[in-house]
């Protein structure tokens, strides 16, 4: 492995940051001049590199150099992903090992699922996108560089901490002895803060000679690393760097690191003096503190964030070894006294992997430590960058919760953000504004999920009002159609809120209003990058959503023994136009997301075949669903792709004759029972409820009516405990529960006639009663309130006299 390397101009390498290019070897050409291009432009960094490496190229070289390696960037494509390279299979799980920050950069489409098979979730930046808070690649590079790497402004905070500097010389063979001795030397507290000059084990060619004279003058001490190979006569040791050492009247401590002939080495060495031995740490110690006694850093500062400082030194090797444990190490004592930059540094170490084993908690954890650091500093001293620092900060821990998963503690900090920006000004720039109006959806969509409509609408045009002011404010921006995609998002939600409510023509009206704005997104962006796919999907989302509005108010329609065939066509129609863009994106990407798109599509349609009575259309298109989902779940056998597949069996098995009705059955309900099992979650169990009642529902069309009453008995206890435990948590929650409960009652009621049934249909009748009248505008509750009503009262009038 023989590394090359490239800085701006003809810097020299003492110092910089160092980038390790890793890629298919395929991409090198395509892609290295690109990249490299980018990097050094955003940072004063080296990027290295082997141009010609070999499948064969030794593994502990390989670790050997990505050791000194700050950060390794690596450009994605579909061969890196699909063929055998060495950078997946090597150079990516040393790097992740060594506990270096990677940076991937996605330069094909489509490759999500791929990517996140071999790399796990490491995030990743797209040069040629601009994600949804409008900030370019280019500000999120730098954002992403100035955290991961340390700037020159920082390192020079880092250098004036130390006392003074010491110069280690020794032979390149020896890099090994000099890790050791360096490594030594500064486990010592009394020496952490004493720099050590060396030349950074670089392989490639520099010219030394100018730096190693600055340096060595500059010293306060010559550390000789002795060995047998300082006795290789004429050696650049023997010949430039000890007679340096010796005109410019260094002290000089030689350390014996091996064994070596004491004869020759002060024949080739004069006036060495004493050679200590590398077992001797007391001694070394005493003559380095002898040197540094009575020097003070030139930046005096409190002893916490001195810490902080050298925790920084060593985890990027400035003016020392590079060590990255003991670096994490100083760093997080100074975070745990209470050093707010050492938090931050805390954060993204976590975060990144860098130094420590990557740990999305830890890093939840430390960031919640800092915004009530913050606060208290904000609520005791109100000031503008501050204000911006914690708002900032806690969007990003909401969202993060968020992606987890956890909406308790996201609603949390999401209202915590909704006071903050009370007090804050954001129309004053774009991003901040955008930043303030996911808060407002965020916040709509929990209170809505919480049954909450009046202050989910509330929200939600609020939201809209404000990305309108952001359209006219920002009117002459490039990214309009940017603009015009996250105004259509608060109309969309709008819409899905009034739809669920039941009232069709303002969600109509709304949903015309997001159509709009997509469809002119749709048309102006292309071109074959991310943001044209973004607004194709959108597209297609839209479409999705006419489809159900239409198709519910078909539903609606014929529940009034009307004549719904228009609305029939006109979901029809929408579904088929998404079915066809989902398509169209699948056969581009071939992708995961485009995947789960695509069986969607293929559901709405097979869901309103059946309920049409159309069985060949609607199983047709179940079973490309099937199809899709199998291969989802096989790949990635993530939650999500399981439930889906659970839900295409469940789909599939009604358009199927026993007993493959039964075995689809069977096979989603094993699905959906590990599931709820791993999750407790309401919707897996309800879910496997549901799975219970279709076998119920199998059964009573077999007529073994004794295997139908177990099944519907053992959903009913499902429903029965979902209300106990998510009843009284919020009004959606509550009627969805009771509902459910209500059903069960009526099913168990109504599939034989027999004394039990009798009074399961009295429960049924009360339950309904009861939610016709909290829920007065649900059609549903009182249409099934009467059909109880009129069940028992047939019941009564069947039954014989009860007399002998």
């Amino acid at each position: 492995m023989k590394l090359s390397y490239i800085c701006r101009g003809n810097a020299s390498l003492q110092g910089k940051p160092k980038i390790y290019f890793s890629s298919h070897p395929d991409d090198f050409s395509k892609y290295f001049d690109q990249i490299k291009e980018i990097l050094l432009k955003e940072s004063n960094v080296s990027i290295w590199y082997d141009e010609n490496r070999c499948a064969d190229d030794d593994r502990q070289e390989i670790a050997d150099q990505l050791h000194q390696m700050h950060l390794v960037v690596i450009p994605v494509t579909k061969k890196l992903l699909t063929q055998k390279n060495q950078t997946v299979s090597v150079e990516f799980p040393l790097a992740q090992k060594l506990h270096i920050p990677i940076l991937p950069l996605m330069m094909e489409g489509g490759l999500d699922q791929l990517f996140e098979q071999q790399f796990g979730s490491i995030h990743y930046l797209i040069p040629e996108q601009t994600d949804e808070t409008a900030v370019p690649f280019s500000e999120k590079l730098h954002k992403w560089m100035e955290e991961v790497l340390t700037t020159d402004s920082r390192t020079q905070k880092i250098r004036d901490i130390f006392r003074g500097g010491m110069f280690l010389s020794y032979r390149k063979a020896d890099r090994y002895y000099a890790r050791n001795l360096m490594n030594m030397i500064h486990k010592n507290e009394s020496l952490q803060d004493v720099a050590v000059w060396y030349d950074e084990f670089l392989l490639a060619g520099e010219n030394y000679n100018q730096n190693i004279e600055n340096s060595l003058i500059g010293s306060k001490a010559f550390i000789l690393a002795v060995t047998p190979n300082l006795l290789a006569e004429g050696n650049y040791v023997q010949r430039i760097e000890y007679p340096m050492a010796v005109s410019e009247h260094k002290k000089i401590i030689a350390v014996e690191m091996a064994e070596t002939n004491k004869t020759k080495l002060s024949r080739l060495y004069p006036d060495i003096g004493n050679v200590i031995s590398f077992d001797d740490p007391d001694t070394i110690r005493k003559h380095i503190e002898d040197c540094f006694a009575g020097c003070p850093p030139k930046q005096n500062c409190s002893d916490i964030h001195k810490k902080f400082l050298l925790g920084l030194a060593y985890m990027n090797g400035i003016n020392v070894e590079l060590n990255r444990e003991k670096g994490f190490a100083l760093i997080e004592e100074a975070a745990k006294n209470g050093d707010i930059e050492a938090i931050k540094e805390l954060i993204i170490l976590y975060r990144d992997g860098k130094g420590v084993d990557r740990s999305l908690q830890s890093s939840f954890t430390w960031r919640i430590k800092l915004i009530d650091k913050l606060e208290n500093q904000y609520r005791t001293k109100p000031d503008a960058d501050l204000f911006n620092e914690l708002f900032s900060q806690t969007f990003e821990l909401a969202q993060n919760f968020q992606r987890d998963g956890n909406i308790r503690y996201a609603g949390m900090y999401y209202k915590k953000l909704y006071q903050f920006a009370q007090s804050g000004i954001y129309t004053d720039n774009i991003e901040k504004m955008l930043m303030y109006s996911k808060v407002q959806l965020a916040l709509g969509d929990m209170e809505a999920e919480k049954g909450n409509n009046e202050n989910a609408v509330t929200l939600y045009r609020d939201t809209l009002k404000l990305r309108k002011q952001m359209i006219e404010q920002y009117s002459g921006e490039k990214n309009i159609p940017f603009l015009r995609r996250h105004l259509s998002v608060p109309y969309l939600k709008l819409g899905d809120l009034e739809l669920r409510l039941g009232y069709f023509d303002t969600a109509l009206e709304l949903y015309k209003n997001c159509y709009r704005l997509r469809y002119a997104a749709y048309k102006e962006l292309k071109g074959g990058d991310f943001k044209e796919y973004e607004a194709r999907r959108d597209y297609a989302v839209i479409l999705m959503r006419l489809g159900e509005l239409f198709d519910n108010a078909a539903h609606r329609t014929a529940q009034n023994n009307g004549d719904s065939s228009e609305e029939v066509n006109t979901a029809m129609t929408y579904y088929t136009e998404s079915l066809k863009e989902r398509q169209a994106l699948y056969d581009e990407l071939r992708n995961a997301p485009a995947m789960r798109d695509l069986s969607l599509a293929y559901a709405r349609i097979g869901k309103l075949a059946l309920d049409c009575n159309n069985q060949d259309v609607a199983a047709e298109n179940f079973n490309q669903m099937l199809t899709i989902t199998r291969q989802l779940a096989d790949k990635s056998d993530s939650i999500q792709d399981r439930r889906d597949l659970a839900n295409a069996l469940l789909l599939y098995s009604r358009t199927q004759g026993l007993p493959f009705k039964l075995l689809s059955v069977q096979e989603g309900r094993e699905i959906m029972e590990q599931l709820a099992t791993q999750t407790m979650s309401y919707r897996d169990r309800n879910t496997v409820a549901q799975f219970y009642v279709e076998t119920g529902e199998s059964y009573l069309n077999m007529d073994i009516l004794h295997l139908t009453a177990q099944w519907y008995y053992k959903a009913h206890q499902i429903y029965l405990s979902l209300y106990k435990e998510f009843g009284n948590l919020s009004d959606s929650y509550q009627k969805a529960c009771y509902g459910d409960i209500a059903l069960s009652f009526f099913r168990m009621g109504t599939f034989a006639r027999k004394n039990a049934n009798y009074l399961c249909l009295q429960d049924a009748l009360h339950a309904f009663s009861d939610l016709k009248q909290l829920y007065p505008d649900d059609s549903n509750f009182i249409h099934n309130y009467e059909l109880c009503k009129k069940l028992l009262e047939d019941f009564h009038e069947d039954s014989p006299d009860d007399t002998e």
